[in-house]
């Protein structure tokens, strides 16, 4: 079907339906109404393709996942999906997650950016594992073309960016171990190569600090986000000849790793130490005697890849957003992983 056909049942011009359909101005209400009516009539789908020579556009959002195939990212990813598919944009995913090392991924995901741009997306929306980079936003801006960021700590004001507050919720799982009597309390960080792991590392020293409670060094472990961080992690601080009663981690996967290895030594969850993760991952876990149900932070990441794709769909409609960062708040879930110190 072709619009010469709508043309005719709607009594106007080829160009007439041609603005109708690409939402160009110059079209009365009543006759835009009108061919409306006969479009749906006739169950007339427009061609994407023709759409995009029309207004010089591919109507591609491309989207870059650290992980496609991790349930977390993939919170992200059906964020996105729902905030983009009601609308005439489609989508491209790119996932980075390929290699084994930590720079073989930065160097995967810096080709999948320039990737995404050459097949001419006229947007990117990023969930990255570290900080955005400053040739990345230099090539961004190069190319023009509107970014957006999920998770972003850099401090750099050309960055549209959707972000959990990391130093409110780590300081709030800290509290809830003190509010449980415990006072000594370790840290697993993240990845200090990020600045998630950094803030959420402030936010646990904040809230030690304000309770007059100790942050010893040999109760902090520079760690990652992975299973086996948390795993050597915690062996390593439990090791020690006076272990803490309570352990944040940066990350809920890192967590389950060493609840793995609490186990391993004969270390019960929660009666021996406690535990609270940070994500809210806990339903991609088998919860045996082993992995209990974990307390976490967690963080709306449905909702902000939602919103990330919202904002560069209006973007990309003509309307910038009006604020560079976007801060939401992670909620406390209260798991099996921690009591009251006795």
């Amino acid at each position: 079907m072709n619009i010469d056909l709508i043309a005719k049942k709607a009594g106007v011009s080829r160009a007439t339906v041609s603005r109708v359909i690409n939402n160009f101005p110059g079209v009365r209400e009543e006759t835009r109404k009108k061919v409306e009516e006969v479009i749906n009539e006739l169950n007339y789908i427009p061609s994407a393709a023709a759409r995009s020579l029309v207004r010089k556009r591919s109507n591609i959002i491309g989207a870059l996942i650290y992980n496609i195939t991790q349930p977390f990212w993939g919170n992200y990813i059906s964020g996105i999906e729902d905030g983009v598919v009601p609308t005439d944009y489609g989508l491209f995913f790119a996932n980075s997650k390929k290699h084994k090392t930590f720079w073989d991924y930065q160097k995967a995901y810096k080709e999948n950016l320039k990737n995404l741009v050459s097949h001419g997306v006229d947007g990117v929306i990023m969930t990255l594992l570290n900080d955005l980079e400053k040739e990345d936003i230099d090539f961004l801006e190069s190319v023009n073309i509107p970014y957006i960021v999920i998770q972003n700590c850099l401090d750099d004001s050309r960055i549209v960016s959707v972000n959990v507050d990391n130093v409110e919720g780590a300081y709030q799982a800290t509290n809830y171990l003190i509010g449980l009597g415990h006072k000594s309390i370790g840290h697993i960080t993240g990845l200090m190569t990020s600045g998630i792991g950094k803030s959420r590392l402030q936010g646990f020293t904040r809230a030690m600090e304000q309770a007059s409670l100790q942050v010893l060094p040999d109760n902090v472990i520079n760690g990652g986000h992975s299973f086996k961080d948390g795993y050597w992690g915690m062996k390593q601080l439990m090791a020690h000849e006076n272990p803490p009663t309570a352990v944040f981690f940066g990350s809920d996967e890192s967590a389950y790793g060493g609840i793995y290895a609490a186990g391993e030594m004969n270390i019960r969850v929660p009666e021996d130490v406690s535990v609270i993760g940070f994500d809210g991952i806990r339903d991609t876990f088998d919860h045996s005697a082993y992995l209990p149900v974990l307390t976490t932070m967690e963080q709306p990441t449905h909702e902000m890849g939602r919103i990330a794709a919202e904002l560069m769909v209006a973007w990309l409609d003509g309307e910038k957003p009006k604020k560079s960062t976007i801060n939401m708040k992670a909620k406390l879930f209260e798991g099996k992983t921690c009591i009251p110190l006795k």
